[in-house]
């Protein structure tokens, strides 16, 4: 079967492995365990904590798990109520709890071994070796087994080198860098450079020399560290903030060592620098060479949850998408220190309530059991080292998240691409951020497919897996009632254009109100839960540093996004949940709209967007734009406008079918996992159990 090297960010389970590359690299996987933890299962009481599973399924290794009671209230289906984490690993295998030998050693009697755990790929991280559970209900696994999309690339540059094509290693870097092999993606690169050098006979496609031109145009700067800002001192003045880490393109404020570890604080700036890297290399290969910034950029770990609000409030800041938010007016970001959407706040307060009982977190990622005694039972302790491995992943992923998207956001202000100034409109900010955004994920698949979608890498330079995927739901529905439903391509070009769509996410009314007859249950925005959009408050309260009891505590903040989840305890009764989750739904509509038509212009009309982008430094600073102001530079930018400047009608409805056909043959990255594969092959699978039954002979 031939396969598009391009198409191995986006692999299903269904694609046949491809061969393996000449020389083994120990350091990248061998697969992938999918852990879902059914939160909304964990609040009703389904597993207690501590509790013992039901036994539902075969395990491997020779040993009978004793039988237990069922759980009371089982809820297995409910995917909007649930965190998802993507385990890279090396193997999985059957193993003793403790050491059979040397310091620490405990007799063979008293040393479970009917346990599968598994073992990390180095390259990604140093923790690992949990041992894994599943009970079916709270948490549940699913194997994706000799699957590396990191050996694939690897593979098929040795496949390259015999043949060295133009194409091939142009699909090669792009594919290294939806793989996040940002490393690789370089050398590929650098290959691209040499090849045009060596076959100077040879006429190399346009997107193959525009791409080496660019690379050679910023490579030595990518790396060269950038001067201080100046302002860093003021800022943690203004904060009241403890310190100042800074990296080569940053400068990260925080709260010091008694807020975040150094190794949280040397992780995030890492973060951000590999979406710096990332944005320059997405931007090479589309064969232009961005500019770099002058000093290092401003970024702010918040030092708790709902601090957030406040500095949102103060700094005029943008919605909060991706538990982070961007203010253009101060060219700042602002990340959460946690997940701030509803399900990965009740994930914490789970895990905090867990951590209580005395287990110590960093000897459970490291694979560490903790000695068997009193009521500490093996099944109680796989569980625990399977939810902490589960929820280091799920930060992990949240980190990402925040820096690739609000990061993205910044980096568009700082290189002059979008005015600090001018009140946008609310698409273009969430356009450009959402170009680059990695989700924290999972995608809830529509109905009548039960499952949810994921992606096993970052994904730079790739579609976003999440809106995507909204998009064909909403745009390329299966029941033909709904196509007929469908406005017209240059209708919703339109209503973009004008920001109609996040208009009705903070009216409450849809531009499309034959498509939404009723509001849905439930509608999760990002694979987090519902958003949370609060009403439209008053003007900002002074800055922080500026009242001394630091105000009353946060208000409900102005615009639209989720805002952060009260603090345990905190919480109140929430009567309008309904409203909430259908005001979520129009906010992904207007997200997957806004990403929709920025992907498509930066994939094929990137000098254009950029020459429509600079027509807002035009308009007046700090005022509220005419929309039909955006309209009308839109049309010049693109082509689409009279001789008068008014609309060309004909060229404007061509623009918007093609624009709307393009997208919709665009294929979502990652893979899909139904419900029935979490359900069943953890009942089947000889390699992967947990304390879950009888083992297989």
């Amino acid at each position: 079967m031939k396969r598009s090297i391009l198409g191995i960010v986006g692999l299903t389970a269904a694609i046949l492995p491809l061969t393996a590359p000449a020389q083994p690299v120990p350091t990248n996987p061998t697969g992938y365990l999918v852990i879902r933890v059914n939160v909304g299962a964990l609040e009703d009481g389904s597993t207690p904590p501590g509790g013992v599973p039901p036994a539902t399924g075969d395990l491997p290794g020779g040993v009978k798990p004793a039988p237990a009671p069922a759980p009371t209230k089982p809820n297995p289906n409910d995917l909007g109520r649930s965190v998802v984490a993507v385990v890279p690993y090396k193997k999985i295998d059957v193993r003793h709890f403790y050491p059979l030998k040397g310091a620490g050693a405990v007799p063979f009697t008293q040393n479970p071994k009917a346990f599968a755990a598994i073992t990390p790929h180095t390259h990604a991280q140093t923790w690992g070796g949990n041992f894994l559970y599943a009970d079916g209900t709270t948490v549940q696994v699913y194997p994706i087994r000799e699957k590396s999309i990191e050996r694939d690339v690897l593979a098929l540059h040795e496949k390259w080198l015999k043949n060295r094509t133009f194409d091939g290693i142009y699909d090669l870097a792009a594919a290294a860098l939806g793989a996040g092999m940002l490393d690789e993606a370089t050398k590929y690169l650098d290959e691209m450079v040499k090849l045009i050098d060596t076959k100077k006979e040879a006429n190399p496609p346009t997107r193959v020399a525009d791409a080496a031109r660019a690379w050679v145009a910023i490579k030595d700067k990518l790396n060269a560290g950038l001067p201080a800002s100046g302002d860093e001192d003021r800022w943690q003045a203004a904060l009241r903030a403890a310190a100042v880490a800074e990296g080569q393109h940053y400068s990260l404020i925080h709260w010091g060592d008694t807020a975040v570890s150094p190794e949280t604080v040397g992780r995030r700036l890492d973060t951000l620098e590999t979406n710096f890297r990332a944005f320059y290399l997405i931007h090479a290969l589309l064969g232009h060479p961005m500019k770099f910034p002058e000093k290092r950029m401003l970024a702010v770990l918040a030092d708790k949850p709902s601090d957030v609000a406040r500095l949102r409030d103060a700094l005029d800041g943008e919605p909060v998408t991706a538990d982070a938010f961007y203010s253009p007016t101060h060219n700042i970001v602002v990340l959460a220190p946690e997940r701030t959407d509803p399900v990965g706040r009740a994930f914490e307060r789970i895990m905090a309530s867990e951590f209580q009982h005395g287990w110590n977190r960093d000897d459970l990622l490291l694979g560490k059991a903790p000695p068997v005694k009193d009521k500490t039972t093996p099944v109680e302790i796989t569980r625990i080292m399977t939810l902490t491995l589960a929820d280091k992943r799920v930060e992990l992923a949240a980190e990402l998240g925040a820096a690739s998207r609000e990061g993205t956001r910044q980096l568009y202000t700082t290189l002059g691409l979008l005015p600090r100034h001018v009140d946008l409109p609310q698409w273009v900010g969430a356009g450009a951020a959402s170009t680059q955004h990695c989700p924290h994920g999972p995608a809830i698949l529509p109905a009548p497919t039960a499952g949810i979608a994921i992606s096993l890498v970052p994904g730079y330079g790739m579609p976003n897996y999440v809106l995507s995927r909204k998009y064909r739901e909403l745009y390329l529905p299966k029941d033909p009632k709904e196509k007929q439903k469908i406005p017209t391509p240059d209708a919703i070009l339109r209503n973009l254009l004008l920001d109609k769509y996040h208009d009705a996410v903070r009216t409450g009314v849809d531009v499309e109100p034959l498509r939404n007859p009723q509001k849905p249950k439930e509608v999760p925005l990002f694979g987090g839960g519902p958003a949370v959009t609060p009403p439209v408050g008053p003007g900002p309260r002074p800055f922080p540093g500026t009242d001394p009891d630091g105000g009353p505590g946060p208000r409900p903040f102005p615009g639209p996004g989720p805002r952060p989840t009260p603090l345990p305890g905190t919480e109140e009764p929430d009567p309008q949940a309904e409203q909430r989750a259908f005001t979520a739904a129009l906010e992904m509509k207007a997200e997957t709209l806004a990403w929709a038509l920025t992907y498509y212009l930066q994939k094929t009309r990137l000098a254009a967007l950029h020459k429509f982008y600079a027509e807002f430094d035009k308009m007046p600073r700090d005022m509220k734009l005419d929309r039909n102001l955006t309209l009308i530079a839109f049309c010049k930018a693109f082509g689409l406008a009279n001789p008068d400047g008014t609309v060309n009608e004909p060229e404007f409805r061509k623009f918007a079918s093609a624009w709307m056909d393009a997208v919709a043959g665009v294929t979502p990255p990652g893979i899909e996992v139904p419900l029935t594969a979490f359900m069943t092959d953890v009942k089947t699978d000889p390699g992967v159990g947990g304390p879950m039954g009888t083992p297989n002979p």
